[in-house]
This record gives structure tokens, C-alpha cells and sequence, in this order.
């Protein structure tokens, strides 16, 4: 949301600078503080009880916000990038930025001033586009904007000749489910959703690797609680399925490499040499060889370098499986 935040405090300031209302000014700043430490305060005073402001600042700021947008393109391409994400970001959600855009149509018909709205829809898609990454829980930025426009769509008087309870009611419940039902068009995620008893989603994804591992582990493990890493990916419920929790530091944050973030892959290296975890779950982008000579390539040349020697001395290859047409995962278990 920091894209909305800056819009709308760079236009309040112009306009209160426009006017020369400095006073007032020194007074939405004041007060603008004191709510943004009201809460940032609480947060930084848990981290400083904990020793852990450097590591709030290290993953929350550096690692999740700032190396997204890292790039070695020409500014004309960065440039470029951006439009198309911009693009992507309204296809991803046409029907919802057409109800935002109707709502802005039926507020001007009211002559209701949307300028401050208006200027930060676009304002929170070019920081998103920032990040030179789109993925489709970003787009919760919308709901403000999503809901608000519900709100103008169904906001109307009902004629006053319909008087008839029977025809009322009707209209309120429809208008109702609308608003409740409405969040959920175009929601492309609901298309990867695996329901209960179904082999797999609309868009064809699969839980296939999910319960085909934790069964494995399970077996091999026999009444031992199994430990694992994932490498390439980040948790798609392998823990949650196998019904353990996670026994080392770091998730493999996949915008981090080793010169960015040189602990987490240290990190992983030591559990493998000492053996810390059982099972090594590692993601594939194409489909693993049945020859174990060329999945051995397959997986060399999908994981970091620094990792391949760990892996490999203390682990073999024990099966493979597969959840879409670019997600295959390759479990591997520890050498005796």
C-alpha cells in the first residue's frame, strides 16, 4: 500500500503548500507522524526486546522489498518492464479494474471529487511494477478501491412505487450477495485450487508431490518425525502434509543468491553436511529424467553451486513427482 500512501501525501502536501495553509500542513505532518509510530513504535519495541532490529530491517526491507527490484537492464527496458507489468497487473484483474472504473464514472456523473482516489489506484500499481515481479496476492492492494466502488455500484434508491415488500426484498438480497460474491471474480487463484476428492484444479494444477512425499517419509521414517529442507522453492504445504514443522532457520528465498544472502545457503549446507535433516525436497522447472544420470545433471544444474557438494555426498536421489507442466519436484533422502 506505500504506493497510495505516497500519492496521497505528496498531493495533500502540494495542495496545502498551493494554498500556503502552512500551519495546517505542520499539522497533517504532526499528526501523521504520531499515527505511523503509534504502531511502527510497538513493533520496534517487540524487535528491541529480542536483539532482532537489524534482522527486521535485513528480511522485511532488503530482502523482501529491495532485491525485487534489482535489474541489470537499460533504463529504456527497466521502463518498458514496468508498462508491462502494469499491463499484466490489469489483466490479471479486468473485471475488477472495470468495476473500479465504472464506480469513478458513476461518482463523476454525482459530481463527487475523486481526484486523491484517482491519483492513488495508479500510484499503488507503479510500486508494485517496481518490484519487477507480479504475483497475484499483490493485487489485495485493490480492495480498498474495489470495495469503495461496490459500495457507489450499489448505492441506489430503490423507486418509491415499489412499495411491495415481495419485490423488495428480493432486490436487497440480490444486492447483498452481490457485494459478498463480487471479490471473488476473476480471482485467478481460484482456478489453481484442488478441491477435496478432485485430481486437480481447473487450470490442471495438481497435489500430487505433497501427500506422494509425506507418505514416503513417513514409511521411511517409520515412528522417527521425518526433517526436511525445500531448495528452489518455498513451502507449497510439503510441511503441512507430512504434518512436521520446519527445523531449520530459512525458507529459500528465491530472490536472494549466495552473494545477497550468504548465511541462508551456509545455512542449508551445514544441515546437509551434519545430516540435520532426512529428506531434501528440491523443485524442477522440466520434467526429471527416469535415467538417474541426467536428473543428476537435471538437479545440478537447477540449484545453487555452493549447494551441489552437500547435497549430493550426503543425499540420494529417492523418487520424483509431478504438480503442474513447470513444477516437478525431486525428493532426495539421506545416504546411510
Amino acid at each position: 500500500m506505500i504506493g497510495s500512501f505516497v500519492a496521497f501525501f505528496i498531493w495533500t502536501a502540494g495542495v496545502l503548500i498551493y494554498r500556503k495553509q502552512f500551519i495546517k500542513l505542520l499539522q497533517v505532518v504532526t499528526v501523521s507522524l504520531l499515527g505511523f509510530l503509534s504502531v511502527t513504535m510497538i513493533v520496534l519495541i517487540y524487535f528491541m526486546m529480542h536483539n532482532a532490529v537489524n534482522d527486521l530491517i535485513q528480511i522485511y526491507f532488503v530482502q523482501n522489498m529491495m532485491s525485487y527490484g534489482k535489474t541489470d537492464q537499460t533504463k529504456l527496458m527497466q521502463f518498458w518492464q514496468i508498462l508491462f507489468l502494469l499491463a499484466k497487473e490489469i489483466q490479471t484483474h479486468y473485471i475488477i479494474a472495470a468495476i473500479i472504473l465504472l464506480g469513478w464514472v458513476k461518482a463523476l456523473y454525482r459530481r463527487d471529487n475523486i481526484i486523491i482516489e484517482v491519483l492513488m489506484f495508479p500510484s499503488a500499481l507503479v510500486f508494485v511494477a517496481l518490484q519487477h515481479w507480479v504475483i497475484n496476492y499483490y493485487n489485495v492492494i485493490w480492495m480498498p478501491f474495489f470495495v469503495v466502488a461496490l459500495i457507489r455500484l450499489m448505492a441506489f434508491k430503490i423507486p418509491g412505487q415499489v412499495d411491495d415488500r415481495r419485490v423488495k426484498l428480493p432486490i436487497k438480497i440480490i444486492i447483498s450477495l452481490l457485494v459478498m460474491l463480487m471479490p471473488f471474480v476473476n480471482n485467478q487463484n481460484l482456478n489453481r485450487l484442488v478441491l477435496k476428492r478432485a485430481s486437480q484444479s481447473v487450470d490442471g494444477h495438481q497435489y500430487m508431490a505433497q501427500p506422494q512425499f509425506a507418505y514416503f517419509m513417513r514409511h521411511q521414517m517409520g515412528k522417527k518425525e521425518p526433517k526436511l529442507i525445500l531448495i528452489n522453492t518455498i513451502d507449497k504445504g510439503f510441511f503441512l502434509t507430512t504434518r512436521v514443522v520446519p527445523q531449520t532457520k530459512y525458507w529459500h528465498k528465491l530472490n536472494m543468491n549466495y552473494e545477497q544472502l550468504p548465511q541462508m545457503y551456509q545455512s542449508f549446507e551445514h544441515s546437509m553436511n551434519h545430516k540435520k535433516v532426512n529428506f531434501v525436497i528440491i523443485r524442477l522447472r522440466q520434467q526429471p529424467s527416469n535415467n538417474k544420470k541426467i536428473l543428476h545433471r537435471q538437479i545440478s544444474g537447477a540449484i545453487d553451486e555452493h549447494l551441489r557438494e552437500s547435497l549430493f555426498e550426503n543425499y540420494k536421489i529417492s523418487t520424483t513427482s509431478r504438480n503442474y507442466k513447470d513444477e516437478f519436484y525431486v525428493l532426495m533422502q539421506e545416504k546411510q
